[in-house]
């Protein structure tokens, strides 16, 4: 493919509509789509008939109008993002998705990266998440994530570590890539708002579990700690980066001090959110319950099996030394999705059998 043919494609793209469409119009959908993609919206609140507009408008133009590759990835980036999140809205409501719409759009992404070598991470990482979890084709997803982590999106980079913790999306487990790349990505501070804390955290739990990480546990939660902090001055949202889950595996990791849990009790998230639903509950549940039915209450009405699987973790990590809360631990997770659910499978997995061990 020539650059020349890249043009023709452009042209032939935005051609496709009966009324014309000026560049001003091509310039409005795009910023208005990273605008409200940007403005945390919940899912259920995606407006997709706004979205679908935009991605129809920058697939509509004037036979005469060019782009260069430069120019269409920022086309492509604004249609990829909005059609990855009506699809995640109607995934999330159990109606079917638009398979053919994000299956041209990565077409194009992947006519695209023949033509130019400019940096292309972002859409590579929205890419892999379409591959993943709307076209279910989980060596395609590793494809992109691959190629984008090997450049440096830190996004991509705490994917691989994951996967590589469970085996999921990769070909095999490996917990020295995992641990690779989750130290790649705590390099990249706070470049990529939250990634590198989450790596951190993440290695704070698999240096628990016995995993060789070449810090300390106490390291690496101080490590999330400081790059929360240098986010926290950038936004005054409460909360930020899941503050409070930050303070649980201080508590649950370094011995049950309570200077965690009223760190916690300060916490006031957005109730308006739904992806908070049922974490509130589940805080105050916490630190008593002995059982994983206690806190199921809070677990049933939490926004999906992520965020049930988190929970059901840092649970586990409180009762690690505990085969039988383990044993129920492990058996609720099991009726999990496995997709949503799978470096947390492993961890208490992990923790099952080395409680069983003991």
């Amino acid at each position: 493919m020539t650059r020349k043919w890249l043009f023709a494609l452009c042209c032939s793209i935005f051609s496709s509509s009966v009324v014309a469409v000026t560049i001003e119009d091509v310039n409005v959908a795009i910023n208005d789509t990273f605008n409200y993609l940007h403005s945390n919206k919940s899912i259920t609140e995606i407006d997709e008939k706004r979205l679908q507009n935009n991605i129809d408008i920058l697939e509509s133009g004037p036979r005469e109008m060019t782009f260069s590759p430069e120019d269409f990835a920022i086309i492509l980036r604004a249609q990829l993002n909005a059609a990855e999140a009506i699809n995640r809205k109607y995934k999330f409501n159990n109606l079917p998705i638009d398979v053919s719409q994000v299956q041209k759009l990565l077409n194009n992404l992947d006519d695209l990266k023949e033509v130019t070598d400019s940096y292309l991470g972002d859409l590579e990482y929205t890419a892999g998440q379409i591959s993943a979890h709307q076209l279910d084709n989980y060596s395609l997803a590793y494809r992109y994530w691959s190629t984008c982590g090997e450049s440096g999106h830190a996004g991509c980079m705490n994917i691989l570590a994951s996967s590589y913790e469970s085996g999921e999306f990769v070909v095999e487990q490996d917990l020295d890539k995992a641990v690779y790349w989750h130290s790649k990505t705590i390099n990249t501070g706070i470049r990529w708002m939250c990634a590198g804390l989450f790596s951190a955290r993440r290695l704070a739990i698999l240096n628990t579990i016995g995993i060789e990480t070449h810090k300390s546990t106490s390291f690496w939660l101080d490590t999330a700690s400081e790059l929360r902090a240098k986010l926290a001055t950038h936004t005054d949202k409460p909360g930020v980066c899941d503050e409070d889950s930050e303070y649980l595996l201080n508590y649950v990791l370094l011995g049950f001090d309570d200077k965690w849990l009223d760190k916690i009790a300060k916490i006031k998230l957005d109730s308006k959110n739904i992806v908070n639903n049922g974490r509130e509950k589940y805080l105050s549940l916490f630190s008593k319950a002995k059982t994983i039915e206690e806190l199921q209450p809070a677990l049933d009405i939490m926004y999906d099996d992520n965020r049930r699987c988190i929970g059901a973790e840092e649970f586990a990590l409180k009762v690690r030394r505990d085969s039988t809360a383990l044993s129920q631990i492990l058996n609720y997770v099991s009726n999990l999705d496995p997709e949503q659910c799978a470096a947390e499978k492993y961890t208490i997995n992990r923790l099952h059998q080395q409680s069983m061990a003991d």
